[in-house]
């Protein structure tokens, strides 16, 4: 989750396990009984999972579903087309401003288990976010490919995002809608943990070409303007998600790099404050520019959909101490 901090330093935090190990996340569980989903950063939810059979039973089985997708990939091998030679992948690219020194950070899942509640422990990185997931003929090409069309979209909706825009809709128009949404898939997968496009091969025949086209169902990807100022970039891997009010969950992968938010969820999920892009998928290279009205949300820490502003977080915790002080 690269921020610019006021010495000048950017903080890239991956939200599950570190960069390299793409690991999954467990909070509030003891060790021989883990549940490998989160919640919110809000720990009396993590706590009232871990209470309730029937929401711990639906975190299992995100945290199975979660396995089984990991299982069929090989982190040895490039997330696009499973090739060897895996190569240095700038996520975003150095033309966004990805460069320089990091201060980064990982979650301590010991730390996390013993607290209940997420630990982060910090680092120092060079030379900007980058992973290596994807082999060169892939890497190269996609860039090659895609990262024009995305620059200029990037650019059109940069003067739109911000502070004051926030909570709004922003009108911006987008060229080669699907070359934008490419560069997103690309980036998406690699970041990701092994085994997304083993299980959703669609998904890496899209990327592969630029004539290629088609629907992402099950799958839907998202798009929002993020608030931030200074900008903010970071990737979660795919994680679970529960929705405790609905008692039902969905896995959900996030990539953001302001001015703009992407989320790609999985069993056809809704994404409340974003905009369903998924189509772009489906047009060809020479569709005409489209007008979309995008939204503008805060992206304060690095959980998907986590829209909350900082004075919501605020009265949150506020209220969240009240209660605590009144059943002590």
């Amino acid at each position: 989750m690269p921020w610019q901090e006021p010495d000048g330093l950017w903080t890239l935090i991956p939200l599950v396990g570190t960069a390299a190990s793409m690991s999954g996340l467990t909070i509030g569980t003891p060790e021989e009984e883990e549940l490998s989903a989160w919640t919110s950063p809000d720990p009396e939810t993590a706590l009232q999972v871990t209470a309730d059979p029937g929401l711990r039973a639906e975190g299992e089985r995100l945290g199975a579903e979660l396995q089984a997708l990991e299982a069929l990939g090989d982190p040895t091998t490039c997330r696009v087309c499973a090739g060897t030679g895996l190569t240095r992948e700038h996520a975003p690219s150095q033309a966004s401003g990805n460069t320089g020194r990091m201060s980064g950070a990982h979650i301590d899942p010991v730390a996390t288990r013993a607290f209940g509640r997420v630990i982060w422990t910090r680092d120092e990185i060079t030379g900007g976010s980058s992973v290596e997931t994807l082999c060169g003929p892939c890497n190269n090409g996609t860039g090659r490919r895609y990262n024009a069309a995305y620059m200029a979209f990037e650019k059109v909706c940069r003067p739109q995002a911000g502070p004051e825009t926030a909570g709004t809709l922003c009108s911006v128009t987008v060229a080669q809608r699907p070359l934008v949404a490419k560069q997103v898939l690309t980036w998406i997968l690699a970041t990701s943990q092994p085994g997304l496009a083993a299980k959703y091969p669609h998904l890496s025949d899209l990327v592969k070409s630029t004539k290629t086209r088609g629907p992402i169902a099950p799958l839907r990807l998202w798009c929002h303007l993020v608030a931030n100022r200074p900008g903010v970039t970071w990737y979660s891997g795919i994680v679970p998600k529960l929705v405790v009010q609905r008692r039902q969950g969905y896995l959900v992968t996030s990539f953001t790099s302001s001015p703009l938010g992407w989320l790609l969820t999985f069993d056809n999920a809704l994404v409340e404050g974003a905009v369903d892009v998924s189509d772009w998928l489906t047009l060809d290279k020479r569709a005409k520019p489209a007008t979309i009205e995008l939204p503008c949300q805060w992206r304060l820490t690095p959980y998907p959909e986590d829209f909350r502003s900082r004075e919501q977080m605020l009265s949150e915790e506020a209220a969240r101490a009240a209660r605590l002080q009144r059943s002590s």
